[in-house]
């Protein structure tokens, strides 16, 4: 095939995809439109979101996915060209680490860990954390929510993807992604995995959006709870079968856990369910029964490994801000169940913010017991606990900002993996990477060294090449690429970061934000920040330290355009001379932008007095979208006052109806 007929037929396919776009996300179908119910229950509900703000609604959902995974295979299956190959390199940061929602201590040897990124798919360890790894496919290939991770007793690892399931907010660039099935190692213990297509839908022809456990028996069944039900597999995840029928099969899996005598515990969407064998229709309800009340949110379940009949259960309550809802345990297989704890307080809850005003137990909520002592368990949220029998409940980790303390392990736990042999040695995932303890929890540090998942929301640049971005949880990294490790990054501004820009006219002067449209700005390369936009309804408390999320979305919108030889706009610059000027002499004026000197030559002479102009040729141009507008300013580079600021549209990011703001550009 010569090159021709290569671009002409990958054009072509380009061609047909943005065709179904927008065939498939008319500008005219309606919000009301949706199918709700197909949306509910297969978790299309992020990615329909996303594109309705983009391009309109969806008429069909099931069939454009359909088409829109045939159009992928088409395009992955082409002869790449020079002329369609973009080369990517990876920038860093290598030391902040990202989102991890699984985590797998590899059966046969403790020192390899496997770990996923929601942002960067999975990664492994042959030092115990020490320094990672990327597994095959990378995600420069393929974008893996990695979501669980297990192993079956031959070595084989297996990882779902997407992770749906644990927001109920979706469609505002922060999460929720569409995920690629499951993925199986091609050798036992292995790196490089391959995707399993039985994986891609479920035994009714449904698309697996969101994998959220993933446990495999003695005997190598695997096990899948996703937002499209439960199913197993008895071949390897060649094929599916339900565990349940009629409206339960299509009930959330939230968890599926087997324990030593390969007896399987599910929850599927309100409930824990049990079967001593794990075949299909054998699921007995254990919620309901036995002081085990059915669940309000997410439920997470875990199993003494030294006890097979000591179960722990929590739940968030969803009626209640996603709050605690309880945590309880069975002593004899599920059969009865007593409470260690109901409800949330002031004084314990693991799913809530510093403030205590609301939970987030559907988004990160984990139970474990240790190995050796089946009274004995940690429960991540949030924030990070341990309980023993006969005890109270204790902080096992400080997750406040002092980030250089040796007990420190960031917010928001997902995952706690125990080392085989040394129940010291703990691995816990988190919004900040992995942390390990070797001394049973007393003290943490940081295994994020060259595990590069980070999510990142928006990115900046200056001429030079230095880097700046706002990501999930983790703040503002900057990398200048003057560390001793050149993917290093130093954390700017707090809190989850957003939109960010560095000064082409002055990189000293940069623009970040944090969560619900609080953006800040500093002329001294990010020593210190200030705000720069003063809004009343921007915060709850008049004193710009507590964004309301009414005001402006989790990720807000900006852009900071510049230019420096700009002869078009006809802004211009005056200056008066205090005495007369002769040829030859110099006129100097003083740009309203980063206060830069022009110098000009006087080719006439001039009298004492009279104003002399000249075009400005930089210029500066800041749009900031909220939800009530878009506003502008042209003197965001002043820092001696608060910038002026225009509204040039009443419309804003809000999306009604479908529409919102989401990005700008500037001619």
């Amino acid at each position: 095939m010569n090159k021709r007929i290569k671009i002409a037929v990958f054009l072509g396919l380009l061609g047909l995809l943005f065709w179904f776009l927008g065939a498939y996300f008319s500008e005219e179908s309606k919000a009301e439109n949706y199918n709700e119910e197909y949306l509910e229950s297969q978790s299309a509900r992020g990615a329909a979101r996303y594109w309705s703000i983009r391009r309109g609604d969806i008429d069909d959902p099931q069939e454009f996915q359909e088409k829109l995974l045939l159009i992928r295979r088409q395009l992955s299956e082409r002869i790449p060209t020079k002329s369609s190959a973009m080369q990517w390199e990876e920038l860093g940061p290598d030391n902040v680490g990202g989102r991890t929602r699984a985590l797998l201590i590899d059966n046969e040897n403790s020192n390899r860990i496997y770990a996923g990124g929601v942002s960067g798919g999975l990664w492994y360890s042959d030092n115990a954390g020490l320094t990672w790894n990327p597994t095959t496919p990378g995600d420069n290939s393929e974008v893996l929510t990695v979501t669980c991770i297990t192993q079956d007793p031959e070595g084989y690892v297996y990882y779902g993807t997407g992770e749906g399931s644990f927001y109920q907010e979706y469609g505002n660039g922060t999460g929720g992604f569409r995920g690629q099935g499951l993925f199986k190692s091609t050798s036992p213990h292995g790196t490089e995995f391959v995707q399993l297509s039985g994986s891609l839908t479920n035994t009714f022809g449904q698309p697996y959006n969101s994998i959220n456990e993933l446990a495999c028996d003695n005997n190598g069944v695997l096990y899948v709870a996703a937002e499209q039900g439960i199913h197993r597999s008895t071949d390897g995840g060649l094929n599916w079968e339900p565990v349940f029928s009629g409206v339960q099969s299509f009930r959330v899996g939230w968890d599926v856990k087997i324990d030593g005598q390969n007896r399987v515990y599910v929850v599927s969407g309100d409930n824990i369910f049990k079967s001593e064998t794990g075949a299909p229709l054998s699921f007995v309800q254990l919620s309901g029964n036995g002081g085990l009340p059915a669940s309000e949110g997410r439920t997470e379940i875990a199993i003494a490994p030294t006890d097979d009949n000591y179960i722990y259960a929590i739940s968030s309550d969803d009626g209640n801000n996603n709050k605690l809802q309880g945590i309880w345990r069975s002593t004899d297989g599920g059969s009865n169940w007593e409470t260690l704890i109901s409800g949330s307080s002031e004084v314990f809850d693991p799913f809530t913010t510093g403030d205590g005003s609301f939970g987030q137990g559907v988004y990160n909520n984990v139970i474990a017991v240790f190995p050796s002592d089946r009274d004995k368990i940690l429960v991540g949220g949030v924030t990070f606990w341990q309980w023993e029998f006969g005890g109270n409940w204790e902080r096992i980790a400080s997750t406040s900002d002092e980030r250089d303390i040796d007990n420190y392990v960031h917010v928001d736990i997902h995952a706690i993996a125990f080392s085989p042999g040394n129940e010291d040695r703990i691995f816990v995932g988190t919004d900040g990477g992995i942390f390990r303890s070797d001394d049973g929890g007393e003290k943490w540090q940081r295994m994020n060294r060259k595990y590069n998942v980070t999510q990142f929301y928006a990115v900046g640049f200056d001429a030079e090449a230095p880097v700046i971005g706002g990501t999930q949880d983790n703040s503002t990294p900057y990398l200048n690429y003057s560390a001793i490790s050149p993917q290093n990054a130093v954390i700017h501004n707090s809190g989850d970061g957003g939109y960010a820009e560095i000064s082409s006219l002055n990189p000293d002067r940069m623009f970040v934000e944090s969560q619900y449209g609080r953006i800040v700005r500093s002329s001294n390369g990010g020593s210190s920040y200030a705000e720069f936009f003063e809004y009343s309804g921007s915060n709850n408390n008049g004193n710009f330290d507590d964004y309301n999320p009414n005001f402006a979305p989790f990720v807000a919108p900006f852009l900071l355009w510049e230019t420096q030889g700009n002869r078009t706009i006809e802004d211009t610059l005056r200056f008066i001379p205090e005495e007369d000027l002769s040829v030859g002499d110099t006129a100097r004026f003083v740009s309203d932008i980063d206060g830069r000197v022009l110098d000009s030559v006087l080719s006439v002479p001039v009298n004492a007095g009279v104003e002399m102009t000249r075009i400005d040729p930089f210029q500066s141009v800041f749009v900031f979208g909220t939800n009530e507008g878009v506003y502008l300013s042209r003197d965001v580079h002043d820092f001696t006052k608060t910038p002026d600021w225009l509204k040039i549209a009443n419309a804003g990011t809000s999306y009604s109806n479908g529409r919102g703001v989401t990005c700008f550009a500037i001619s």
